[in-house]
């Protein structure tokens, strides 16, 4: 759990808590399901429920790092603090971790990092948003995120099944938006919640 590992004082999504609860640990079940034809329709299904505010930073992605990481380039604006690159975390979403140095891979890891990288491939736009806080202790920004078509990609991811909801407060101003989102994944056990 990102939260615990970062020692930052988190109060943790109900969907996080419902799964470690039922010992949620390595993959097993059935298959990931797919409930609709493409990660573009599933992406902009029920899944636009928060426009990008007008002042939203227009800014271009240079990789997905993981699900929920992101490193993007761009002027000095609302959310960039000055110009060049930097590691955007986006906020309201723990996803699985991938392999790395830092993490061990978990379950939908890899899932979760290419429906990110699906959503916002290298070279897309992506338009971000700060809430109160605007770094993490990693220096990360920390932001939502919209495609340039009004995908919400922090509900996008929670309503897949691919991220819990995590509340890190101050930073809550969409929260009942992805904990619905969770809900309906839950619900209808996609991503994590039918296969891990």
């Amino acid at each position: 759990m990102r939260s615990a590992r970062t020692g930052a004082t988190a109060v943790l999504g109900l969907g996080l808590a419902l799964g470690l609860a039922l010992g949620a640990g390595g993959c097993g079940g059935p298959d990931l399901a797919e409930p609709f034809a493409s990660v573009e329709a599933r992406a902009t299904t029920d899944v636009s429920s928060v426009a990008a505010p007008a002042d939203a930073q227009e800014v271009t992605v240079e990789r997905v790092v993981d699900g929920d990481t992101l490193l993007v380039s761009g002027e000095a604006g609302a959310v960039l603090p000055d110009a060049g690159e930097h590691r955007v975390r986006l906020l309201l979403v723990d996803t699985p971790e991938v392999d790395g140095p830092n993490a061990t891979e978990e379950c939908l890891g890899p899932e979760s990092s290419e429906f990110t990288t699906d959503l916002l491939p290298a070279g897309s736009t992506v338009l971000l948003a700060a809430d109160e806080e605007t770094t993490d202790q990693f220096d990360r920004l920390l932001a939502y995120a919209w495609t340039p078509e009004g995908v919400f990609v922090n509900e996008a991811l929670a309503a897949n099944g691919f991220a819990y909801a995590v509340v890190l407060p101050p930073n809550d101003e969409h929260v009942g938006v992805v904990t619905d989102a969770e809900q309906r994944a839950r619900e209808a056990r996609l991503g994590v919640w039918g296969s891990c």
